[in-house]
């Protein structure tokens, strides 16, 4: 399918931080998707740029900025003339969708999900009140009904995207399974004597990682350093507290380091990659990243969820804390174990997480839904159901918002 002179309307929860976060990561491999088909593409969001935001314009991206619950975005609507519509996440397409709808109701519309954030956050409550799973929430409701509204919703992690035909009944016509992909894996391997200390990565901004990140220090690396005299850990991430920051440092072996405008040098300079993570959804960009460039990865379940089940073997998981620690120090030492890691974990990537293979099958996804929009709409009713009600309670409370802004109320 070729896109070339189609219209794409990207609307972003953010402006995409690919040093900082996977969500950028995943958002720049969409663009670069339709880039690749020439389409013309249109990137808008009410969010503000920050320090680590890629400059869009300068990959002759069309940039937009919105302004909440105003009526600009009807204009933006008649200048940019939408084929598809992508959503940035469940909350953007509550936002933006019934005004897409009501203004080009033959638009193809795409949810983003990035991870299922009824998941996660139902996790991550569980974890801090020690409490059993629930993921029945309102959160959860938002989500489900966002993916019923949308003709295609991109799911990033295997496990979701079975998790959500099982658990909910969505019909598998509505999802495509679309994880972090890469170009190829980094060739150029090197050998365990060329790298030292373990390293441990992650946007501070995001609770799953500072959770993981404040355990580490805190509990799991002073049993690491004391079987491992004089071995480092770095810590890499934005967003990070000065104080925070300044107190994992008086941890003995501990270097922080903050934010790096280019992290893969220093992956590949270490021996170990860290990530326990104990609630969280979607895929981890940065343990993916880390089995790319060969750099071997001690995780949880958590961690390795959705990368798993392609490959058990390309990660160590360990299942509490003791274990965690015992295949640190197994896999720091242990060379035979960890050139096995490595090309284990270049396997994976080559052979599971190929850009060239997912771009080609969504085209031949997309492709019958956007030649015969009303038939898949008629297919999944439901959906049509859930924008009916849902074009009347988001526009009414949004023309509310927009009156109430626009008079001072």
């Amino acid at each position: 399918m070729n896109f070339r002179d189609a219209s794409v309307l990207i609307i972003g929860h953010t402006v995409p931080e690919p040093q900082t976060t996977a969500a950028g990561v995943r958002m720049m491999a969409l663009i670069s998707f339709f880039k690749s088909r020439h389409a013309v593409i249109h990137f808008a969001t009410a969010a503000a740029n920050s320090d680590y935001a890629v400059d869009l314009s300068q990959q002759g991206i069309h940039c937009h900025q919105l302004i909440l619950n105003d009526d600009h975005v009807t204009s933006l609507l008649d200048q940019c003339r939408p084929n598809i519509v992508v959503f940035d996440r469940f909350m953007t397409e509550e936002q933006y969708g019934w005004r897409v709808r009501a203004h080009s109701p033959n638009t193809v519309t795409i949810l983003d999900t990035e991870d299922l954030h009824g998941l996660r956050k139902a996790r991550q409550f569980a974890h801090e009140h020690t409490l059993p799973l629930d993921v029945y929430s309102d959160v959860t409701k938002r989500e489900l009904a966002s993916i019923w509204r949308c003709d295609v919703s991109l799911i990033i992690s295997k496990f979701e995207y079975t998790w959500l035909q099982e658990t909910f009944g969505v019909p598998q016509t509505l999802l495509f399974y679309w994880p972090l992909v890469f170009d190829m894996a980094n060739q150029d391997a090197h050998d365990q004597e060329q790298t030292q200390d373990f390293i441990c990565i992650g946007n501070l901004n995001h609770a799953p990682n500072l959770d993981a990140m404040s355990w580490l220090i805190s509990d799991i690396w002073p049993k690491i350093e004391a079987h491992l005299p004089g071995v480092k850990l770095h810590i890499y991430g934005a967003y990070g507290r000065d104080m925070q920051q300044r107190q994992w440092q008086k941890t003995k072996g501990v270097l922080v380091h903050g934010w790096a405008p280019d992290i893969v040098p220093a992956m590949i300079q270490a021996r170990v990659n860290l990530a326990p993570l104990r609630f969280g959804a979607g895929l981890k960009g940065k343990i993916l990243q880390a089995l790319q460039l060969g750099l071997p990865t001690v995780t949880t379940l958590i961690g390795a969820e959705g990368i798993a089940q392609e490959g058990t073997k390309a990660l160590l998981i360990a299942e509490n804390e003791i274990d965690l620690v015992q295949k640190a120090v197994a896999l720091y030492t242990d060379a035979p174990m960890w050139k096995a890691q490595q090309d284990q974990g270049k396997y994976l990537i080559t052979n599971s997480f190929s850009s060239a293979y997912f771009n080609a099958a969504f085209v031949l996804f997309l492709e019958p839904i956007m030649q015969d929009l009303s038939i898949h709409r008629q297919r999944h009713f439901m959906g049509q159901v859930l924008q009916h009600q849902s074009l009347y309670a988001s526009k009414y409370l949004g023309r509310w918002l927009t009156l109430k802004a626009e008079f001072g109320a």
